[in-house]
């Protein structure tokens, strides 16, 4: 069945069984129907839940529709906040953090509650964060930025919460002790970092609300979002050698903390089968592109082309490397010769490996250690993209970035020399000339 509802479906829908639902915008994104039918499997439950996109303007019209039959409701973005002055009754957890995820609809009255603080904590419980005493960032001013917060008090007084507005900022941070901070001027060292922004989701997928320089001294980065998998965020992390783990764990133990609130019976098994569940279900359906060629054979404006189209996070590794370097590749050249920038490369390609439903543009020197090549087809597939030389020759020319065009008559020849090794790394090879019918052709290969 169909887990994913307007509201104009959800006026017209006639439940067949008991059955729950998420509200939001966005919310295509959302694994909670997943989740929670995983757990009706394991629980031994004939039920139904449901996603549906709901704004804060038809969040009263959504509830009134599913408050006569609904078992119960979860709120995600934007709707925590707005829910509050909707509420007939809030659970003193939920008036303390001030956001509500939960409803329940007992005696025709609704109920709010918040099972994100109970996520967040068992979540860090698994990977072994211990919060005493820490010093904390929370980026993010909304509703989920208040669960981290809360969970952040109860075990230290070191916290900052940094957002895009100061006056936003301020306002969430008065009478909580925290200190306030916009995300461009974030400085210093962190124990933990906790993202509570949508920047690494939707229309903001290729986005981090901080650079590798913020991140760098980090000793591990909580990621609120999902799916993807791996955001920027948490990606840049990886790439400093920084532990981190997404939201998929915490919307888990949250989840099955709603089960709980709504009556049902959840065991301790659970968590864990559920992760594998729907770890197993990204995994098998999220490996990457991976684009190599020659300098000028357009692997960025290709990747970006096929991140538009699908929604694929986008990442350059030598942009990357100039982040992880804080050089530029022309300057670390120059300074520390190609041996060391290869041997840079090499390490990166293999934090590569760990990457799931990512479009990858890699320097066009990749292929020289072949020991790169099986970490780049590990989780993905490889594609060579070989314009006409004389194309490849048009768009070069001029261009006095790159370092290993300061003699433009060794171009042909190092493109000579590099091709059997591009033919032999690759999995298909691209010939086409225009970015979008190279896009084109890659996805319809890429979802065969």
């Amino acid at each position: 069945m169909n887990c994913f509802l307007t509201l104009d479906e959800l006026k017209q829908y006639q439940p067949k069984r008991d059955t729950y639902f998420v509200f939001g915008d966005p919310i295509g994104h959302s694994l909670s129907p997943q989740l929670h039918h995983s757990y009706f499997s394991l629980a031994h439950l004939d039920g139904d839940y449901l996603a549906v996109r709901v704004s804060q303007p038809e969040l009263q019209e959504a509830i009134d529709c599913v408050k006569g039959y609904a078992k119960g409701v979860n709120l995600t973005i934007p709707l925590k906040e707005a829910v509050i002055p909707i509420l007939d009754e809030i659970d003193e957890t939920a008036k303390a953090i001030g956001a509500v995820n939960t409803l329940t609809f007992a005696k025709g009255k609704v109920k709010g509650y918040n099972t994100d603080f109970y996520g967040i904590e068992l979540a860090l419980k698994a990977k072994g964060v211990d919060l005493t005493d820490a010093h904390i960032l929370i980026l993010g001013n909304g509703g989920a930025a208040k669960a981290f917060l809360a969970v952040s008090k109860k075990y230290t007084s070191h916290i900052t919460v940094a957002g895009r507005n100061m006056e936003k900022v301020a306002a969430f941070c008065k009478g909580t002790g925290s200190t306030p901070a916009l995300l461009s001027e974030v400085t210093g060292n962190f124990d933990v970092i906790f993202n509570a922004t949508s920047m690494g989701m939707g229309a903001q997928i290729s986005l981090s609300p901080l650079s590798v320089s913020q991140l760098q001294h980090a000793r591990f980065l909580f990621d609120a979002i999902y799916n993807p998998v791996c955001t920027n965020f948490l990606t840049l992390g990886k790439m400093g050698d920084i532990d981190g783990v997404n939201g998929l764990p915490m919307l888990i133990y949250q989840g099955l903390k709603a089960q709980e609130i709504w009556g049902n019976p959840v065991d301790d098994s659970y968590a864990d089968v559920i992760d594998s569940t729907l770890k197993s279900e990204f995994t098998n359906a999220k490996k990457n592109i991976v684009l190599i060629g020659y300098m000028g054979s357009g692997k960025t404006t290709i990747g970006k082309e096929i991140s538009r189209q699908t929604g694929m996070p986008f990442y350059d590794m030598d942009e990357l490397l100039e982040q992880l370097l804080g050089n530029k590749i022309s300057d670390v050249f120059e300074q520390k010769g190609e041996a060391f920038f290869r041997e840079k490369e090499s390490e990166l390609a293999k934090k590569i490996a760990h990457l799931h439903g990512c479009v990858i543009s890699t320097g066009g020197g990749i292929i020289k250690n072949k020991e790169n090549i099986p970490f780049l087809k590990e989780n993905g597939t490889v594609f060579f993209l070989n314009p006409p030389y004389a194309e490849i020759e048009k768009r070069l020319m001029g261009d006095s970035t790159r370092p290993l065009l300061k003699n433009p008559k060794n171009l042909k020849q190092l493109y000579e020399e590099r091709l059997s090794l591009y033919q032999a790394a690759a999995d298909f090879i691209i010939l086409k000339t225009d970015a979008k019918e190279s896009a084109g052709e890659i996805l319809e290969i890429f979802r065969a």
